[in-house]
Parts: C-alpha cells; structure tokens; sequence
C-alpha cells in the first residue's frame, strides 16, 4: 500500500510539473522588430495629406488579455490586437471606422494593416516587421 502511494505521488509530480510549465504560444512573437510602415493621413477640409515611410525600432509585448498582443509600430502609435492560434492579426472594434488585420509569417515576419476612416478624414497605416535576432 505504502509503494502504491508513493508512486501515484511521483506520478502526479510528475504530470503536475508539465502542465504547469506550459508556453505562452504568444511568446515567439515577444521582442525587438524592425518595422517599415507606410503611412497615409488625410484631412480633406483642410487640404491635408501626408504620404511616408517610417523605418522604427519597435516592441511586442505580451498583453494582459489572452489571445493578444501589443505592438509598437512607431514613436506614437501602437495596436493591441488578437491573435490567433495560426497567427492571423485581426482586432473587432465596435465602431466600423477602425481597422486591424494582418499576419504573422513563421515567428520572424509580420504584415499588418492598421487604420481609421471617417467622412473626410482618415489615416493608414501597411506595416511589414521582421524580428531582430538576439544576439
């Protein structure tokens, strides 16, 4: 009775120190990504528009929300956005104005869309990443 007892202790030891050492499947995205983002800003009752390219240094983070991530793009904008198990990017806001979606390619390389449209004015953004390697 005792060997008994002991080997179901072992084994549920065991079985414990595998399930509790689980991967955040987000976790391949973490890190420091070269972005290269299109950006164009529209204000149509001024005349406004602007058209560039940034290159930026930016960040992935994990979310506190399951299923998200954060992610840094230039100096002023970021997106928190879902993310699914085979790594399609999208976002659901309750306003039809704004969007979210793109996709991870293996764990190194991302293509996303982000942006806002309203009657006269709006702004885009097309943002490819690659992830910076460590070092």
């Amino acid at each position: 009775m005792k060997k008994l007892t002991i080997k179901i202790i072992a084994i549920t030891i065991i079985l414990l120190s595998f399930t509790g050492c689980e991967k955040d499947a987000r976790d391949k995205y973490i890190g420091d990504w070269d972005f290269v983002v299109w950006r164009f800003f529209w204000l149509n009752d001024s005349g406004t528009y602007v058209n560039d390219t940034i290159y930026y240094l930016g960040k992935i983070k994990l979310s506190g929300y399951q299923n998200q991530l954060s992610i840094k793009f230039t100096e002023e904008d970021s997106v928190l956005c879902d993310i699914s198990d085979s790594g399609k990017i999208s976002k659901h806001y309750q306003d039809w104005h704004y969007y979210t979606r793109g996709q991870f390619e293996e764990n190194d390389k991302a293509y996303i869309e982000h942006g806002y449209r309203v009657l006269g004015r709006g702004s885009e953004f097309t943002i490819n990443g690659t992830k910076k390697k460590r070092e």
